[in-house]
């Protein structure tokens, strides 16, 4: 494995030259790949059944416990259950950081 470290600074508070700006524009989709490929080696794939994908999209989509309840033809604590058990598997405490961990990359620029 070959590790390379790059380290950017300004000093004095001056702006980045051009030529800074532009390594940096074409550093910036190989940063990205490399920073996905850390994300996915720090956190296993967790398996989650289909209808916890499916309450998690639904969370995705700003569903309540009771809409998303109404759109699987489920019962509140069934949704509820479901999350539960998503937060465990996912090891987190909150929808958000459920989709966070799920859904890592919702829209990078």
């Amino acid at each position: 494995m070959t590790r390379r470290k790059y380290h950017f600074s300004r000093e004095n508070a001056r702006p980045f030259t051009e030529r800074d700006l532009l390594t940096m524009q074409l550093l910036r989709p190989h940063l990205i790949a490399l920073y996905r490929e850390a994300a996915r080696r720090r956190h296993e794939p967790v398996r989650l059944t289909p209808r916890e994908l499916d309450v998690l999209r639904a969370v995705a989509n700003g569903l309540s416990t009771e809409d998303i309840a109404g759109q699987l033809v489920v019962s509140t604590s069934t949704v509820r259950k479901h999350l539960e058990n998503t937060y465990r598997k996912l090891g987190v405490s909150s929808r958000t950081a459920a989709l966070a961990r799920v859904f890592p990359d919702p829209d990078l620029p």
